[in-house]
């Protein structure tokens, strides 16, 4: 059995609007192809993570990681 790691892209500013769009982008038509990290201030506070989570959906923000 052989499992292949994911290229991981790394989205700086993730909760903005510009950063919010490309993480869109990249877990639409990217997500069988790379794992998508967003960097985030606190990625605790409901505050900044609520709008994103709403920009994405619940199935697109699940599949994102913040850091």
């Amino acid at each position: 059995m052989t499992t292949t790691k994911k290229p991981i892209v790394l989205i700086t500013g993730v909760t903005g609007y510009i950063g919010s769009h490309v993480a869109k982008t990249f877990l639409t038509t990217g997500a069988t192809k790379y794992q998508v990290r967003g960097s985030v201030r606190n990625p605790t506070s409901p505050k900044t993570i609520t709008p994103l989570k709403e920009a994405l959906g619940e199935e697109l923000f699940a599949q994102l990681e913040l850091v």
